[in-house]
């Protein structure tokens, strides 16, 4: 079921005070309802039941194990939450409801126990998906994208590479090319691989690859002739400062589609206060004229909408601000279109080694009291521009938003409670896609840093490591710590930050998982405001899919 048609499930209802004219103590509260409530635990703690949440008009409460949304009076948000947050039934009596009150909405939400059969998330003792039973099968057959890593040269040092000095995880910039040899292997495997998949893409990467564009000429004219069973498309991911116009001629000319995800952060004065070269002068003239090249000729091919923009963004105090020059950016720009694809990303920082502090610690409650200090800076400057969600054209920071609200729109829903839990946002390793460094080795993606070696294109895939350090070790680390988050089903972290060179490592996560709590949360306080005023608004999220 999605909410997004403007229904919403209301199963608290007014039952009226039965008990009015009867002293109701504590007493008569603690022997009607707390051995029920307590036993709703399963003797894990109340906080991985669900979570509440308002608007400004309304309360609400997430069922983690069927996934509903439920409008709440307040006495119920107050009761839920105080449950959720103190583990403790007892600790109710502190609300300052009046005894009537309480016992009454205590019964209807036992009763909505009972009927909506919320509050009964099954203990999560495992975590199950392709990667647990048929990882073999989606390894060897359902591979859909190999990222080529083709040099480690690059004529950029961005601030905040993640190939930077301060990245520890990650390998600095070096001189290493990849070989023809190790580029023919890894599009074999592609072929061989992919057997389930009618589509197929083979990614460019560095470092710059542009600096090896004779190379890239190689590598699709050899994909070229070993894939011809499958719909074949090319994307890479440049700087731009390289791009010529015979380059952008070649890249639009292909029949093939070849998307380019090209890097600039708006306007020069923003774009050169990251992205520089070695010297530390800025790139943003060589950028924009690189830029300029590709859309004229993807222009005259009539493909612009295969270029698309990634941005950096830093969360300053001026956020707001740098968003809206941004905007004025893109709309000065002529040649840019209105519709342009762009990819807008929050600045990365460093991995902070951090102890588990759990979901209703000092330190996350300190965190979710911060408020607006880390709500979703892009959601809540696109609210301010009053952006309609049915024009998909009006804001560049439309894709980021489409997939934010897609993922509690499409969430799933259940009557009663799921019975297992899947791998939060976790791709089967070595499936959707692989990532083939300069020397050959494999990677999941090129996302995460150090992890140790699972094979290469000259040796194979070892299944058996796989298995150990992606599907049995992470489900055995990650279910002490997401069997007690209510977020368990909307959560879209990975395997990113779960490793070092040895092996699993969560310590890089805690303090990423937490932000993803609060993100999440904020994410359902901003659906549901839709929701509540113009919920026709949300619709076209049913036509969306995001992998």
């Amino acid at each position: 079921m999605k909410l997004g048609d403007g229904k919403q499930i209301k199963c608290f209802n007014a039952y009226g005070k039965e008990k009015v004219g009867i002293n109701m103590t504590n007493t008569v509260i603690l022997n009607d309802f707390k051995a029920f409530f307590e036993g709703l635990k399963k003797g894990y703690k109340y906080s991985r039941l669900g979570k509440t949440f308002a608007t400004t008009n309304n309360f609400y409460f997430y069922d983690t194990g069927t996934g509903k949304v439920l409008n709440v009076t307040l006495s119920i948000y107050k009761i839920l939450e105080c449950l959720l947050e103190t583990d403790t039934f007892d600790s109710i009596f502190q609300l300052g409801i009046a005894n009537e009150e309480l016992y009454t909405s205590l019964k209807e939400i036992k009763e909505a126990v009972q009927n909506e059969n919320i509050l009964q998330a099954p203990p999560v003792l495992t975590m199950v998906g392709p990667q647990t039973h048929s990882l073999v099968e989606t390894i060897y057959g359902d591979l859909k994208q190999i990222t080529l890593e083709i040099t480690e040269r690059c004529n950029f040092r961005c601030n905040y590479c993640i190939y930077s000095e301060g990245y520890e995880s990650f390998r600095e910039f070096g001189n290493k090319d990849m070989s023809f040899d190790v580029a023919q292997r890894a599009i074999d495997d592609l072929k061989n691989r992919s057997k389930n998949q009618k589509i197929v893409n083979i990614g460019f990467y560095g470092g710059e690859p542009l600096l090896r564009f004779p190379f890239i000429k190689e590598c699709i004219n050899y994909a070229q002739e070993v894939i011809k069973d499958k719909e074949l498309t090319f994307t890479m991911t440049s700087n731009m400062s390289l791009m010529t116009t015979e380059i952008a001629e070649y890249f639009a000319g292909l029949k093939n589609k070849f998307v380019i995800l090209a890097s600039i952060d708006g306007p020069e004065f923003l774009h050169d206060k990251n992205r520089k070269y070695p010297n530390g002068e800025g790139t943003f003239n060589d950028v924009i004229v690189g830029l300029k090249c590709a859309f004229d000729a993807y222009n005259l091919a009539g493909k612009t909408d295969l270029i698309h923009l990634s941005m950096v963004i830093e969360k300053t105090g001026d956020y707001g601000k740098v968003l809206s020059e941004i905007k004025e950016f893109i709309q000065q720009t002529e040649w840019i279109p209105d519709n342009i694809t762009t990819n807008v990303a929050h600045r990365s920082v460093y991995l902070q080694p951090t102890e588990y502090t759990g979901i209703n610690s000092q330190e996350e409650k300190d965190y979710f009291l911060a408020g607006d200090a880390y709500a979703d800076p892009i959601l809540k400057w696109a609210k301010k521009e009053n952006e309609d969600l049915l024009d998909r054209n009006k804001l560049y920071t439309s894709y980021y938003e489409e997939k934010i609200y897609y993922r509690i729109h499409d969430r799933p829903i259940y009557d009663k409670p799921m019975q297992f839990y899947p791998m939060n946002g976790c791709c089967v390793p070595f499936a959707k896609r692989t990532y083939v460094t300069a020397e050959g080795n494999y990677l999941i993606c090129e996302k995460i840093g150090e992890t140790p070696n699972i094979g290469n294109v000259f040796t194979g895939i070892d299944i058996e490591k796989v298995k150990k350090y992606y599907v049995d070790d992470y489900i055995n680390e990650a279910t002490k710590y997401c069997g007690e988050c209510w977020a368990i089903n909307i959560c879209n972290e990975c395997y990113l930050n779960c490793y070092n060179k040895n092996g699993i490592n969560f310590c890089n996560r805690h303090l990423p998982c937490r932000a993803n709590r609060y993100l999440i949360y904020q994410d359902l306080i901003m659906y549901h405001e839709i929701l509540e005023s113009t919920p026709e608004k949300l619709q076209y999220l049913n036509q969306l899919e995001f992998e």
